[in-house]
């Protein structure tokens, strides 16, 4: 084993409820927090039977606390010291890869990026990503989890709201205004992530989508409205050819040229 030379120093500490406060106060992490964590660590610190197991409070080199925000808050409100290895020194930029209390999602990522709506916008996100690496089969919510086989991390997807940002936007917008019509029948992840792949990736105009989904949710034809009731009854990937289907019919009344998305049965052409 080689030892490294780095600016990350380790120590085993005695963290008092002040210092623990001070620390939790250079968090910039504004994610969700579980109170039945920190309740259940508390205890524990006050019945004696917190053990010190090597899991660091970590603390970037910009000094702030970036992994413990759970166990300084119990030790808070415990009112006790409580014993642990503490970090410091670590690279700023990694904070995408470090979980605290709770692994760390995509849409916490989102969030703690100062991203409004991030969990929304990160499930469309990966979603989206799903269907430019052909990764069929994806449920309905499109979120991180549902990705684990392949190379996608929570940095990569942050890193494509970012570089098409405006666009993700415009989407999560037009949906937004027919989710109440929808509720039920596709969930805004599944089809934001359809959207933005043929605006993003396939280069179809916005107001041609615009119209496709306006016909989607309102539109009393029978394409329509026997294809909401097919969405309405199916899941996962079935409800991905479903909307396959619709699709390729609208756009069949508008435009001749042909273009696949994925190379299976219920593809957008």
């Amino acid at each position: 084993m080689k030892v490294i030379k780095t600016n990350i120093k380790a120590e085993t500490v005695e963290i008092n409820p002040r210092e623990a406060e001070a620390l939790r106060n250079t968090f910039q992490d504004n994610r969700r927090t579980y109170n039945d964590n920190i309740r259940k660590y508390a205890k524990q610190m006050k019945d004696g039977k917190w053990r010190l197991n090597g899991e660091p409070i970590i603390v970037d080199d910009q000094g702030c606390c970036v992994n413990g925000y759970h166990r300084l808050s119990a030790c808070i409100e415990a009112g006790v010291p409580f014993r642990t290895l503490l970090v410091t020194g670590v690279p700023h930029e990694t904070w995408t890869t470090v979980d605290t209390g709770k692994v760390r999602s995509a849409g916490d990522v989102f969030q703690i990026d100062g991203i409004k709506n991030g969990i929304a916008k990160a499930t469309l996100v990966a979603k989206f990503s799903a269907l430019v690496q052909g990764l069929n089969g994806i449920a309905d919510t499109g979120s991180l989890h549902r990705l684990r086989s392949s190379s996608i991390t929570r940095e990569d997807l942050l890193k494509l709201y970012r570089e098409h940002e405006e666009d993700f936007d415009k989407v999560i917008s037009l949906i937004g205004k027919y989710s109440a019509t929808l509720k039920g029948i596709i969930t805004p992840s599944m089809l934001g992530g359809i959207i933005a792949y043929l605006y993003i990736q396939k280069g179809y105009k916005f107001s041609k989508l615009e119209e496709f989904v306006d016909r989607l949710a309102t539109s009393g034809l029978s394409i329509y409205a026997t294809g909401r009731m097919k969405l309405k009854s199916c899941r996962g990937f079935d409800k991905q050819k479903a909307i396959c289907d619709i699709w390729n019919k609208f756009k069949t009344n508008k435009e001749k040229v042909r273009i696949c998305i994925t190379y299976v049965s219920g593809t957008f052409e």
